[in-house]
């Protein structure tokens, strides 16, 4: 099955680099130290290029509301031992936190760290645990990163586990989101909603937990947003990973570049082991640039969709290159790629003959094609298993 515009063969889109938001600066070696009883007044009290350094200690729930800086202020953590329950921004500038640990909700919101109209906030570094709490269904809820209309935003080289949603946003721009580990989560591990401007990178999604009934998981969701419905803009998604690692059940997670209602997307060296729902997903989508993209599950009593990418819903615009994916069911004409149903007609969507498909592994323990592929010349960014 295809439609009438979705073709295979060359057809290289010409496309303007993608624009790449700018990381913040790194902080100074030494600053002061602070316990948590003095930590609060130490920032407020702080100057452009500071750094407060943080004592072990538990310090509880905090809000910060309004505290503007001209300039980056570091705050972070001296060892591994720094814990906040949760912390809250409202129209915060240039707060850079670092080396802390985050452990449960904020009780009233069901978020651990939670901003709305900041600019220049960002985290490094930062260990976020939910705490394992669950809902009657038996799954995890609450979200760990709530983030809404916040300019300028970072979040890298963290690790977040046991919530139902883990990094979330919305009508945000300018984000930069890399080098962090997901796992254990019910829902999406990363959902962005009406973001422009920003830079996914080095992700990797381990194993997912227990989804609600009847649904299923996402590792990287873009949609337009729910509130003024701001489609997504100008994304560059890069060397990601989701690994189901030795797990095989009913709640095998979407893989990464699950994507709604986005213009101007560039996707390369994306690698999906284990999704068994759709390996990548593009609906109502324009300019989009897919390369040198793999993906492969195994064959599944629960799951009958196989490994694939989905374009569909009036995507307009198009292009995959260099991409492997496991076989497709036979009425997909065993493609790597599904075009959609025809009556979502999507356009202009081009196949490179560089597309191929591979073999299904026969269970989690057959990795050998995934370990050859991020072995291959310019793939060392991607994050190993």
């Amino acid at each position: 099955m295809s439609t009438p515009h979705f073709r295979y063969g060359h057809g290289l889109p010409v496309r303007a680099a993608p624009i790449i938001p700018a990381p913040p600066p790194p902080p100074p070696v030494t600053g002061l130290v602070v316990d948590p009883s003095t930590y609060y007044a130490a920032i407020l009290a702080a100057k452009p290029g500071d750094l407060i350094q943080l004592k072990d200690g538990n310090y509880g729930r905090v809000s910060f509301s309004n505290v503007v800086k001209s300039g980056p202020v570091f705050i972070q953590g001296l060892s591994t031992g720094a814990v906040f329950n949760s912390i809250s921004f409202n129209g915060c500038t240039n707060l850079q936190w670092s080396y802390i640990n985050t452990l449960g909700f904020d009780a009233s919101n069901q978020y651990c760290l939670f901003g709305f109209g900041c600019d220049g906030v960002g985290f490094d570094h930062v260990s976020m645990d939910g705490g394992g709490a669950l809902d009657a269904d038996g799954v995890y809820f609450g979200s760990l990163n709530f983030w809404r209309e916040c300019n300028n935003f970072t979040f890298t080289n963290s690790t977040l586990t046991r919530a139902g949603d883990q990094l979330d946003s919305l009508n945000c721009s300018n984000v930069v989101i890399g080098g962090n580990h997901f796992s254990e989560w019910s829902g999406n591990a990363s959902f962005h909603s009406g973001v422009t401007t920003g830079h996914f990178f080095r992700e990797h999604f381990g194993f997912c937990s227990k989804a609600s009934p009847g649904s299923h998981t996402d590792c990287l969701q873009f949609a337009a947003s729910y509130d003024i419905h701001r489609r997504c803009t100008d994304l560059l998604i890069e060397d990601c990973l989701y690994d189901a690692g030795n797990r095989l059940d009913a709640f095998d997670s979407q893989g990464p570049c699950f994507l709604e209602s986005c213009d101007r997307v560039t996707v390369r060296r994306v690698a999906s082991f284990g999704a068994n729902f759709n390996t990548q997903s593009y609906s109502d989508c324009t300019a989009v640039d897919v390369r040198d993209c793999w993906g492969q599950s195994w064959p599944s009593a629960t799951q009958s969709y196989g490994s694939r990418i989905l374009v569909r819903g009036g995507s307009n615009g198009a292009f995959f290159a260099n991409v492997e994916m496991t076989q497709v069911p036979a009425a997909y004409n065993g493609h790597p790629l599904y075009p959609g149903d025809t009556e979502l007609n999507s356009i202009n969507v081009v196949v490179d003959p560089s597309c191929v498909v591979i073999p299904n592994a026969t269970g989690p323990t057959d990795r050998a094609r995934l370990n050859a592929w991020l072995a291959r010349p310019g793939h060392e960014n991607v994050p190993a298993t």
